[in-house]
C-alpha cells in the first residue's frame, strides 16, 4: 500500500495542492489535464487544468455547465483569450468560424477591443450596430482597414464629424473619408428636403388660368421634378402624381367650361339687319325719284 502511494502520478495526490503543482508539469497536450478541468474534486485544481488546455469546446461547457461559479468564469476567460489569439492556441481560421455561430454581445465587444488579428476584429465589427461603438472604433483601432471598416457603418452626421476632427491629423486616409460621408450624407439630406418642397407644391398647386402664375410654374415644376424622382422614394413619387393628376384634371376641367359657354360680346349680324350702305342709299333715291317724275311721250318728227 506504502509503495502504491508512491507510484502513482502526482496529479492523483489526495492533496489538492500537491494536484494542482502536479497540473503544472503536464504538457498542454496531455489529456489529463482535459479530465481533470472536468473530474476533479477540487474546484482549485480545475481553475489550474483548464488554464492550460486549449479546447474551445470544452471551455464552453464548463464555463456553462461546472458547479463551481469560480470554474465558469476562469473557463469564460479563457475561452475568450484563445479566442482573441492573446495566447497560443487554435488557428485564425478555426477561430473566425467558431465566432460566426456566436452571438454573444459581450464576447463580441471583447474581441472588438482584444483581438489580436485584424480579420477577427473585423469579423466581430459586422455583429454589430450600435453607431457609438463603431465611431469609437474608428477613432481608436490600431489598424486602418479596421478604422476604414467601422467609418462605413456610421450614419450618424455628428459622429461622422467628430470622427472627421479626432483623425485630421493622425489618418489623412479617414480623415478624407469621413468628410466623404458627411458631405454625401448632407447632400442627401438636402435632396430629401428639396424632394420634399416639390411634393408638397404641387399638392398645393391650383389651376389659375391660362395666364395665371400657376399655370407658368407648372412645366417648371413639372421638370425639377423630373431631375429629383429617380432619387424620390416611392411613397414620395405616388403623391406627386396623386397632386399632379389632380392639378391636370382641374385644368381639363376648367377648359372645358369655358368651350360650353357664349361668346362674350356682340352677336353677328345678318343680312336683314345690316346697316345700309351708302350705295344702296343713293339706289333707292333714284328709285322714288323715276316713280314720281311725269311721263313725257316722245314724238317723232314727220
Amino acid at each position: 500500500m506504502i509503495l502504491s502511494r508512491f507510484l502513482k502520478p502526482k496529479w492523483q495526490h489526495p492533496d489538492p495542492a500537491a494536484r494542482q503543482q502536479a497540473v503544472q508539469g503536464l504538457e498542454n497536450t496531455d489529456p489529463t489535464l482535459s479530465e481533470l478541468a472536468r473530474q476533479d474534486p477540487d474546484p482549485s485544481v480545475r481553475r489550474a487544468a483548464l488554464e492550460r488546455i486549449g479546447d474551445l469546446n470544452l471551455l464552453q461547457r464548463l464555463a456553462r455547465e461546472d458547479a463551481d461559479a469560480s470554474v465558469q468564469t476562469a473557463a469564460a476567460a479563457r475561452y475568450r483569450t484563445l479566442l482573441a489569439g492573446q495566447t497560443t492556441g487554435p488557428a485564425l481560421a478555426e477561430r473566425l468560424e467558431r465566432l460566426q455561430h456566436n452571438l454573444d454581445a459581450d464576447l463580441v465587444d471583447y474581441l472588438l477591443r482584444h483581438a489580436v488579428e485584424p480579420e477577427l476584429r473585423l469579423a466581430a465589427l459586422e455583429r454589430i450596430d450600435a453607431e457609438p461603438a463603431l465611431a469609437q472604433i474608428a477613432q481608436r483601432d490600431a489598424h486602418p482597414e479596421v478604422r476604414l471598416a467601422a467609418l462605413e457603418r456610421v450614419h450618424d452626421p455628428e459622429l461622422l464629424d467628430q470622427i472627421a476632427r479626432q483623425s485630421r491629423n493622425r489618418d489623412k486616409r479617414l480623415y478624407r473619408r469621413a468628410r466623404e460621408r458627411l458631405d454625401a450624407l448632407n447632400a442627401e439630406q438636402a435632396g430629401a428636403a428639396h424632394r420634399e418642397r416639390l411634393c408638397a407644391e404641387m399638392e398645393n398647386l391650383r389651376w389659375d388660368g391660362e395666364s395665371g402664375i400657376n399655370a407658368a410654374r407648372f412645366p417648371k415644376l413639372e421638370q425639377e421634378w423630373r431631375d429629383q424622382e429617380a432619387a424620390a422614394s416611392p411613397e414620395l413619387r405616388e403623391r406627386y402624381t396623386q397632386a399632379r393628376t389632380e392639378f391636370l384634371a382641374n385644368r381639363q376641367a376648367s377648359a372645358g367650361r369655358r368651350s360650353s359657354s357664349p361668346t362674350s360680346g356682340s352677336s353677328p349680324t345678318t343680312s336683314s339687319t345690316r346697316c345700309p350702305t351708302r350705295s344702296s342709299t343713293r339706289t333707292a333715291k333714284r328709285a322714288t325719284w323715276a316713280a314720281t317724275r311725269p311721263c313725257l311721250l316722245y314724238t317723232s318728227p314727220s
